[in-house]
């Protein structure tokens, strides 16, 4: 009896042999190394993603002040394009390429590179707005004075 055959049938194998498979993976390979992969675009966070995280900070600087039952600051050097909240060492960054407008309360600007938004234990704060621009697009992060909502928007 012949491998293939089994109770006097044929049965065919289906499956690829291992020199197909090597074939396949060569070409495969190839192709990746001629085809231009642009992984620029991934490296630099874009205007939607630098707003939300500078909102989401915000949002961590006012529920600091509510949960500690006291003053919260949130500052940002303008010139070099950082922000935290004051008494921690991590600081998060905005690209260069993404332009800032920090409208704050004049108590809170020093030196006018440094502006700030103070969130106090009920929830409110000193109020603020931050403009990012890029390539003609404008995004709003807004906090409200009153009640210390941040909002994200676009702007026009």
């Amino acid at each position: 009896m012949c491998c293939g055959m089994v109770g006097g049938a044929r049965h065919s194998l289906h499956g690829f042999t291992l020199l197909e498979l090597l074939l396949a993976l060569a070409l495969v390979s190839a192709l990746v190394m001629v085809v231009p992969v642009d992984f620029s675009a991934h490296r630099e966070p874009g205007l939607s993603h630098s707003a939300h995280e500078l909102a989401a900070l915000l949002g961590r600087a006012r529920g600091q002040a509510r949960a500690q039952s006291t003053q919260t600051l949130f500052q940002m050097d303008l010139e070099k394009h950082r922000y935290r909240i004051a008494g921690t060492t991590s600081d998060q960054f905005i690209p260069n390429s993404i332009a800032i407008e920090f409208t704050a309360a004049r108590e809170e600007i020093r030196g006018g590179q440094i502006a700030a938004i103070r969130f106090f234990h009920d929830g409110s704060s000193s109020g603020g707005r931050i403009r990012l621009r890029k390539d003609g697009q404008q995004i709003v992060v807004e906090v409200s004075w009153l009640d210390g909502r941040i909002r994200v928007h676009a702007a026009g």
